[in-house]
């Protein structure tokens, strides 16, 4: 008997091995393959593809603001360029694969495993979810380029199709598909979604009529009822796009009466929708109704979509403290999805930007920058916005503080004190309610404790504990032998200690009004340098409301404000001339009184000769700051910096105000640094440092300044012992100065044992001069020998002016501008 079960067992196993073959198209093979490919392989992917659909689903983040997509293929924060983190796809994919590898009976170019069909059409599927629309197309064209059965095959074909739409070959998608959508049966299952495919094809090239009647088409066959709810919503969208508000409220009202049969996302927003429908048709304010759903304990979860439907309706009546409370009560909500957060943060920043509260509007781009994918066009539009509303804010910012240190100093000694004192009663105050708020929070905390509890899960007793230990022990260290006092506790290197007279009142002696008195400044230099940051701030505000943010309003009150300052006159002369331009729009007759203090109070300047020849701003306004900055960079490139000087007094008017402003400034600063002297560069690279904080050109400066500090260290001490021959001319004899290097070169030639390595230069000095500069000279004795000869052979005679210096004192002249000129 035992022989006998030995002899099965080895014919079954016999049996087992030969079926695994994929080449032999025998029944038993057939049935291995199929029965392993079906309840195996095919079961497990098929499972972890329904998992990642689920995922897929429940993670979605629907925008109910904009047209919903037919068919999610993405989570929040996913790149739909780059393949999804839902794991399930791939899983199934490798099923797939798996089962096509191992399973495939392909024999003489027929598939003997039905399965297989089934596997290719996972496969094509999984990478379409994976967002691998070429690998997946590759799929469904393989599936349909061999015999398959009729099922398979139009699914393969609706699922070819819908790639298509996703690698934006719509056009083809709508060809190919449109035809089987409307030939298949209402009883196919196939129906419903070959019609929402050829829909999600029309809307993608916004044909929305053809889409509306495939998606209806879709609709009548549809059993489930998220999807149902899903289209029903859409179709009212489309009905919206096309301007037809009966239609839209019938179909949300559809949605509506599905009640808990739809997802409750679908169901708010239907109910949304109706409410501004009607208000917009028949004047019915959703209000109430609004409130009663919020109310309503089954909305708790989707409070957001409500309170920002209520902000949204108190916008368009003009209640902007209501639009406020209602918007940021959606903000504040719990369960608050993205596509809201964003359109309420977009919301409430244009709101404080079109009422002129620029820091508020910049908080809110904050805030929406940081939830905007990284890379789409909404985030680099709010990063524009914020970059442009950053010198506001910061200008905004200094303009407060300074006038407040201002407001301060202006003060009596007594008023001072006053001030001071009620500051810190303030301040005591709102510590005191903090500290009261905290311990009723801390006994109501108590109060739910169960008494019962291990001390260390008590946090009441806990905290109790401690505060007893530090009242007999003080502030141990945690090492052993802790109650040793003379182990002090460890070394804190960011404490700071005084000394022993403050002890513990330190404090104390910090909240005295005498304490905060004696930290304003006291010195007329920082006051001033206070003052100017305060008048900058403030002008830069004003120009920056006029010609960025074409706030015409906001840019009038904040130059009138620094006029009443009496801001020095390089200051008040453009605050004059704008406030002129500003009111030429806003009040005439405000406008010709600041016309009338120019003409009187700044005549010779640039804005006084503009406002008395027009033409000459209209021929610079034709070729715009950039380009003149341009000629004034070519300029100063090729050292030419008098010309310099005279296009940009013609032109400086034009700068005042735009964004090429610091740039233009600080090329003037740098020419003004060549001509006047390293003391005057530093001294107005500090200024420009003052008066453009924060911008890249202000950076450039410091660098500038360090450099000519580590120069002027590098050249301390050192010697040079060649000489140079300078021959000084005034800027109107610069054709003297030509022919003077003429006739000098001919001579050089005629003497080349004396001048053979002597060369010239045109150096500009300042203003006035210009430098005919002799190199090369090693022997002083030779110079002399030449300068006799010059006299004396070939009656040559320099001017009075020359002079010799050291290679060294040549470069200390032409930096610090030392050489002592005679007067003509």
């Amino acid at each position: 008997m035992l022989a006998f079960d030995k002899k099965i067992l080895i014919q079954l196993i016999c049996l087992f091995i030969l079926s695994c073959s994929t080449q032999k198209d025998k029944y038993i093979n057939r049935q291995y393959h199929s029965i392993n490919t079906k309840y195996n392989v095919l079961f497990n992917g098929e499972n972890a593809f329904f998992v990642g659909k689920e995922i897929l689903s429940k993670t979605f983040e629907d925008n109910f603001y904009e047209t919903l997509p037919i068919e999610p293929i993405s989570i929040n924060g996913e790149n739909v360029n780059e393949t999804t983190v839902i794991p399930g796809f791939a899983k199934a994919e490798d099923k797939a694969v798996k089962a096509i590898q191992k399973h495939s009976m392909n024999i003489d170019g027929s598939q003997r495993n039905k399965e297989i069909d089934r596997a290719y059409l996972l496969l094509g599927k999984s990478r379409y979810f994976d967002r691998r629309f070429f690998p997946a197309l590759e799929a469904f064209n393989f599936l349909l380029e061999n015999h398959v059965d009729e099922k398979t095959y139009v699914e393969a074909r609706i699922w070819r199709e819908k790639t298509n739409i996703r690698l934006k070959n719509v056009e083809l998608a709508i060809k190919n598909l449109s035809p089987l959508a409307r030939n298949l049966s209402p009883k196919s299952k196939f129906y419903s979604q070959a019609n929402a495919s050829v829909a999600n094809a029309f809307i993608q090239t916004k044909k929305i009529d053809s889409a509306l009647f495939y998606l209806k088409r879709s609709l009548k066959t549809t059993k489930n009822n998220p999807k149902k709810a899903r289209y029903l919503f859409i179709i009212g969208q489309l009905y919206e796009e096309l301007n037809l508000p009966d239609s839209s409220l019938l179909t949300f009202e559809k949605l509506i009466k599905l009640n808990r049969r739809a997802p409750r996302k679908y169901l708010i927003n239907a109910q949304i929708k109706e409410l501004n429908l009607n208000w917009e048709a028949r004047g019915h304010s959703p209000a109430n109704r609004l409130t009663k759903l919020s109310n309503d304990y089954d909305n708790k979860n989707f409070k957001h979509w409500i309170y920002r439907a209520l902000g949204d309706y108190y916008f368009k009546t003009n209640n902007d403290s209501l639009t406020v409370y209602f918007l940021n009560l959606s903000l504040n909500s719990k369960n608050i999805e993205n596509p809201t957060k964003e359109r309420n943060y977009r919301d409430l920043a244009d709101f404080y930007f079109n009422r002129g509260k620029y820091i508020l509007s910049g908080k809110y781009l904050d805030s929406l920058i940081r939830i905007l994918p990284d890379f789409t066009y909404e985030s680099k539009i709010a990063a524009r916005e914020k970059d442009n509303l950053k010198s506001v804010i910061k200008y905004e910012r200094t303009a407060k503080s300074t006038d407040s240190v201002l407001y301060i100093l202006s003060l009596s000694r007594e008023k001072q004190i006053e001030f001071f004192r009620n500051q810190i009663l303030k301040k005591q105050a709102k510590e005191l309610t903090m500290i009261s708020q905290e311990k009723k929070r801390f006994k109501l905390f108590s109060k739910n404790q169960s008494p019962e509890k291990f001390y260390f899960y008590n946090p009441s007793l806990l905290i109790q504990g401690e505060q007893k230990f530090l009242s007999i022990w003080g502030n141990r260290s945690n090492v052993d032998n802790w109650r040793v006092s003379s182990i002090p506790k460890p070394f804190d290197s960011t404490v700071s200690f005084n000394d022993g007279s403050e002890g513990l009142n330190n404090k104390a002696k910090i909240e005295t009004p005498n304490n905060y008195i004696n930290k304003l400044p006291s010195s007329i230099r920082e006051i001033d340098s206070i003052k100017n940051l305060n008048f900058n701030s403030y002008f830069q505000l004003g120009m920056i409301y006029k010609e960025s943010f074409k706030n015409l309003k906001a840019a009038n009150t904040k130059l009138s404000l620094l006029l009443s300052k009496n801001p020095p006159k390089d200051i008040e002369a453009p605050t004059l001339y704008h406030l002129f331009k500003i009111n030429q729009k806003l009040d005439s007759s405000l406008s010709s009184v600041y016309r009338e203090r120019i003409l009187n109070d700044f005549k010779g300047t640039a804005f006084e000769k503009i406002l008395n020849s027009p033409d000459i701003l209209k021929t610079a306004k034709g070729e715009g700051p950039q380009t003149i900055y341009k000629d004034l960079l070519e300029l100063y490139k090729k050292g030419q910096l008098i010309k310099f000087l005279a296009l940009s007094e013609k032109n400086e008017i034009l700068f005042s105000g735009s964004q090429i402003e610091p740039k233009y400034n600080l090329l003037k600063v740098n020419v003004m640094g060549k001509l006047d002297g390293i003391k005057i560069w530093g001294e107005e690279l500090n200024k420009f440092k003052t008066k453009y904080p924060e911008t890249s050109e202000a950076n450039q400066a410091k660098k500038i300044i360090k450099k000519l500090k580590e120069l002027e260290l590098a050249e301390k001490g050192k010697v040079y012992k060649n000489y140079k021959w300078i021959l000084p001319y005034r800027m109107e004899d610069s054709l003297k100065l030509i022919d003077s290097q003429k006739k000098l070169q001919k001579i050089f030639h005629d003497e080349k044992e004396i001048t053979e390595k002597w060369f010239f230069s045109k150096d500009l000095y300042n203003r006035e001069y210009n430098f005919l500069v002799v190199h090369g000279i090693l022997n002083i004795d030779l110079l002399n020998e030449f300068q006799e000869k010059l006299s004396e052979k070939y009656g040559y005679q320099v001017s009075t002016n020359n002079f010799v210096a050291l290679s060294s004192q040549y470069r200390e002249i032409i930096k610090n501008k030392t050489w002592n000129y005679a007067k003509d």
